[in-house]
Parts: structure tokens; sequence; C-alpha cells
């Protein structure tokens, strides 16, 4: 409503301005719990990150889906969570953990959780799958390099065989850079990577 129909309105009607506050102070209200409805919607979900990261600390070490529990470093470079990398993109961070790994073994879940879902890790070549697991409300972990041996919506038991390790070294470019097989594994808390050594019980 215009300042001149406002005018207008309460020569015709005394009540028309008390109207159109009470219509604005509606607006401002609504507008006000859904901003907080927002506001709570973080906290909660930060509370259950905090709550889901203090259940991981203190439970026995995750199980690392290799086995080997042995980090790769070699001359493509180190494995370790946040080790510095380079592509045609520029420079970036690695989000997980590469374990040494011998093609054709098995690799194991390594908390009880849900397959949530399977994928690939690149578009080409596309022969590498990944498979994500849903631990807890906000927890979850990626294993790239694994062909999954598993039903997506089912749940796996820690120590559970989900999947075969394949040979990352079939791709030319990494085999031409001296990578040895691993398998890489993420693990993200509320949508933020975390390091997976600190909960494999694997020291630098």
């Amino acid at each position: 409503m215009s300042a001149e129909d406002l005018e207008r309105a309460e020569r015709l009607d005394p009540f028309a301005k008390l109207a159109d506050c009470v219509r604005n102070n509606i607006v401002c209200a609504r507008r006000a719990i859904r901003e907080a409805d927002t506001r709570l919607s973080r906290i909660e979900q930060e509370l259950q990150a905090q709550m889901d990261a203090a259940r991981l600390a203190s439970k026995a070490a995750l199980l690392d889906p290799a086995g080997t529990y042995k980090v790769r470093e070699d001359p493509a470079g180190s494995g370790w969570f946040q080790a510095t990398r380079a592509n045609a993109g520029g420079k970036y961070t690695h989000k997980g953990l590469d374990t040494l790994c011998t093609p054709g073994e098995a690799v194991v879940a390594p908390e009880d959780a849900l397959v949530e879902r399977w994928g690939k890790c690149y578009v080409k070549p596309p022969q590498f799958d990944l498979i994500v697991l849903w631990v807890w409300d906000t927890l979850r972990v990626k294993i790239l390099y694994v062909e999954p041996r598993t039903a997506v919506g089912s749940r796996v038991r820690r120590g559970q065989v989900i999947g075969v390790a394949q040979d990352v070294t079939e791709r030319k470019d990494y085999r031409a850079r001296g990578m040895l097989p691993h398998i890489h594994t993420e693990i993200w808390v509320a949508g933020r990577p975390v390091n997976p050594a600190n909960y494999m019980g694997i020291a630098a």
C-alpha cells in the first residue's frame, strides 16, 4: 500500500492505518520465524556433527578397508591426508588417505554401516569404482578403487567384505608416474573431510 493509498484509506476508515500496521507486523513475524527455524536447523546439524565426531573418537579405531595400515609413499606422491597434489586445474589438497593394497584382495567395511551408493571414480577411464557408506547421522565413508560386492541399501558389519581391490595402476598416467596400488578412503563429518589416519590408529 502506497503512502497516498494509506492516507486516502485513513480518511475513509480510521482503522485502516491500524490494519496496515498489523499486516506488516505479521509479515515481519513470519520472516523472523523462518530465519529462526533456519538457524535452529543449523545448530541441530552442528550438534549432531559434534556428537558423531565424539562418538567416532571414543570408539575403537576404525578398520583400514585395505587391511594393510600402510600409507602410500611413492614417486607419484604421498597418500597422507591433506598432502599437496597438482593436476591440470592447479594445486589442491588430498581429501583422503591412501593405504597400500593387493589388487584382487578383499576390501572390508571400516565400521557397521549402510551402503548408501556406488559410483565411478572417473568419467575417463570408467573402470574404477567407489562405495559410499553411511555410518551415523552425519558421517560418511567414501572408499575408492574397489569393485562393489554389496547391494546399495544393505547393512554391512564392521570387517565384512564389501568389495575387491582394483588395480589403480591400470590407469596409464598413474602407472607412468610410479604410483603403487592402493585404496583411497575419505571420512566426512557433517560435510567436512577429516583425517582418516586419526581414526585408524595410523601414525605418521
